[in-house]
């Protein structure tokens, strides 16, 4: 019976290592495919992350605007530093003058209500906003 009970006990262990060394093969064999899931996980959250900070930034600006603080942000320098990086930025002709345009609003642009137009002279000084709703 003895005999029985270890021959069994050596099997069971000779099947147990070579199961875990076969697995271990297999997870050799993908370390490609796991380290590029791994970069793809971190990429996604550094993106939710971008998003978020987009969209706090956004909602910042409406503030500012909605309760009449722009004046304290007179130029691109003040508002990039306060709201980020806008979303689109563009060089518009105004009556012959070059004007730059920049974009906020949401990140997701299909979950964006509304939007705001900053527009900048030659000196990079603010010379108005504009907020407008989004059709969709």
């Amino acid at each position: 019976m003895t005999q029985d009970l270890l021959r069994n006990t050596v099997i069971s262990l000779l099947s147990l290592s070579l199961i875990i060394s076969v697995s271990g093969c297999s997870i050799l064999n993908h370390l490609e495919e796991l380290s590029t899931l791994g970069e793809y996980s971190r990429e996604k959250d550094e993106q939710h992350k971008m998003v978020r900070d987009i969209n706090a930034h956004y909602e910042a600006l409406l503030v500012a605007i909605n309760t009449g603080k722009m004046k304290q942000y007179p130029d691109k320098s003040s508002l990039r530093r306060n709201f980020g990086e806008p979303i689109e930025i563009k060089i518009i002709n105004v009556a012959g003058t070059k004007q730059e345009q920049w974009l906020y609003r949401q990140a997701i642009a299909m979950k964006a209500k509304d939007r705001v137009y900053l527009y900048f002279d030659g000196q990079g000084q603010l010379i108005k906003f504009q907020q407008e709703q989004i059709q969709w």
